[in-house]
């Protein structure tokens, strides 16, 4: 079950009346209990949604708790800890734990606190209502929907398409922000204040990184063993996506060697490009645990746009195969929580450009350059002098804000002129290896994919690849281990070669889904076509008419990834067109 909530801060008069407001309001609410009602703050979640209070203040702790050092899960919150988390602003909990949380806590009258964990497990937005601050896990089921004026954010659509895949803390609805992962609100008299509880630049410029590949190959193979089966744990029924990828492998030797209960699924197209099978089967025989296959739901793309506007644009529609695949399996099985690998190249630094060489030149001399260079050379099939010419290009070209690639396929003229808002992530402090940009990058690029819903399903998705441990661990990890050998995500590899079966411990192919995308392409170019011409993004002078008619009709199959770019911009263009105005 996906994680429910609506959390509100504000004068009790006003709390006591958002039961009636949600209700008049016909939000699809109603079957979140009340589970906290404490002076100037209510809490209403799904049963399923583990609340910790706070003894002698008005607060709690949404979701899990682990302890740093033992990895044991946190029960209940002590006085002790209670007042320690008051008193420092929930530095405690970043320091000397780790979980899948939310915090909230009133600091009295017309102040509170709200923490979002690193790992971003659980969503939180933003908006006001009046007296009232509320934090809710989405728009709609949760309520805020009847509360909040909505509003769509024109300057949000404009970033959406320019700009892909960065998720800030803007939202499509002007009213409500997101709380990022990492930090924290503070609000006194109406004044907030957001800072970066959580950075990655804490970790990824630290005095005590690795300086020994064996020690950090030791230290994430326990770290992972740990950390995963607590992290993914559900109080439900738990299925792994086991695709026999290296990080999906990963996940299933850990939650398998932590005693966890859980099942597998892979899915597998008609085609071999998609076709995991022999790998995933290979996963499960070792962590011993069932697995089921599941192939593409038939049935036409969906176009229409949803009944009610949400937060965000909704996944690219190309997906809705494997999403429609995933949910019914998930109906049929019972499913409450599916674990995923996914994030594992981006944690675990699977980088294909130069900037690792010129990290290691730079810590190590030109000599361990050059042996990074090669490594690169192998993992990205090119010559040496074809990977140095590339690391002399990055070396000669400084990262300029934003930091973040811009795209013009098939936008208007003036998309160029389009700023981008930027995220505190991609700020680096003076002096960071240019590698240590590129691998924080990758992990906040994953984001835009992992949160982004799946409305086919109810199930909640987890990513323990993300866990604050690891990233925090993988951070600490220079650039240029993580190829060495010719090989990406060298650490990983090598912390679990002991539990792996050989093939996937060596495999250096990835399963595709090109055969189901352009099979989904082919089947709507004329409702792509329809749905785009004449819609809501060229009316805003954001879409070139031109370009996307003579995209779509071009003969035979495309000749490049750009149907993938239609495929988003639908998606923007089915989320405007929600707003039926």
């Amino acid at each position: 079950m996906r994680p429910r909530y609506l959390a509100a801060f504000g004068p009790d008069r006003a709390l006591d009346t958002i039961r009636q407001r949600t209700r008049a309001g016909r939000a699809p609410c109603l079957d979140l209990a009340q589970r906290l009602r404490a002076p100037g703050l209510r809490i209403w979640a799904h049963q399923s949604l583990p609340l910790l209070t706070l003894p002698g203040h008005a607060g709690s702790l949404l979701g899990s708790l682990f302890n740093r050092r033992t990895h044991s899960p946190v029960e209940g919150i002590s006085d002790d800890l209670a007042d320690r988390i008051s008193r420092t602003k929930g530095d405690v909990l970043l320091e000397n734990y780790w979980g899948r949380y939310l915090l909230f806590l009133s600091l009295g009258p017309g102040r509170h606190l709200v923490l979002r964990d690193p790992s971003g497990s659980i969503p939180a937005y933003h908006s006001r209502s009046g007296e009232m601050h509320l934090y809710a896990c989405d728009f709609d089921t949760s309520g805020m929907s009847a509360l909040v004026d909505a509003e769509p954010d024109p300057g949000f659509v404009a970033q959406a398409v320019a700009f892909p895949f960065l998720r800030s803390a803007r939202t499509g609805i002007a009213a409500v922000r997101e709380l990022l992962p990492g930090e924290r609100r503070t609000d006194s008299d109406g004044t907030a204040a957001i800072d970066q509880a959580w950075t990655p630049w804490a970790y990824a410029n630290r005095d005590d990184a690795f300086q020994s590949f064996d020690a950090a190959a030791a230290a994430l193979r326990a770290e992972v063993l740990s950390v995963v089966p607590r992290h993914a744990g559900s109080a439900g029924r738990t299925a792994l996506e086991l695709s026999g990828g290296l990080d999906s492998s990963i996940v299933a030797m850990s939650l398998s060697r932590g005693g966890a209960d859980f099942c597998s699924v892979t899915f597998a197209t008609s085609s071999p490009d998609g076709d995991e099978r022999p790998y995933a089967r290979q996963v499960a025989e070792a962590a011993e645990v069932p697995l089921d296959e599941i192939g593409a739901a038939e049935g036409p793309l969906d176009l229409s746009p949803r009944a009610a506007p949400s937060l965000r644009p909704g996944p690219s529609p190309a997906l809705q195969p494997l999403h429609r695949a995933f949910a019914r399996y998930g109906r049929d099985k019972g499913i409450d929580t599916f674990v995923t690998g996914a994030g594992g190249d981006n944690v675990f630094c699977f980088l294909t450009t130069a900037a690792p060489a010129l990290d290691a030149w730079r810590a190590l001399g030109i000599r361990q350059g050059i042996a990074t260079l090669r490594d690169l050379s192998e993992i990205c099939n090119c010559t040496l002098w074809t990977a140095a010419r590339f690391a002399g290009r990055k070396l000669n070209r400084p990262p300029r804000p934003p930091y973040w690639p811009r795209e013009l396929d098939f936008l208007g003229a003036d998309a160029a002129d389009i700023r981008c808002d930027g995220h505190p992530w991609l700020e680096a402090p003076r002096g960071t290896p240019v590698g240590k940009r590129e691998h924080v990058r990758a992990i906040l690029h994953v984001r835009h994919f992992l949160d982004a819903p799946n409305w086919e399903s109810d199930a909640w998705f987890v990513h323990p690849l993300l866990a604050q441990p690891l990233l925090e661990l993988c951070l600490r990890v220079p650039t240029w281990m993580w190829t060495r050998e010719g090989r990406d995500r060298a650490v990983a590899r090598s912390a679990f070669a002991p539990l792996l079966p050989p093939e996937i411990l060596n495999r250096r192919s990835k399963g595709r889904l090109e055969s189901v995308f352009l099979k989904a392409f082919a089947a709507n170019r004329p409702h792509l076509l329809d749905l785009l011409s004449g819609g809501r993004l060229e009316a805003m002078g954001l879409l070139d008419r031109q370009s996307v008619e003579l995209y779509l009709a071009a003969p035979g199959e495309p000749q490049d990834q750009r149907y993938f770019r239609i495929f988003e911009l639908a998606a923007v263009e089915l989320w405007l067109r929600s707003w039926r105005r």
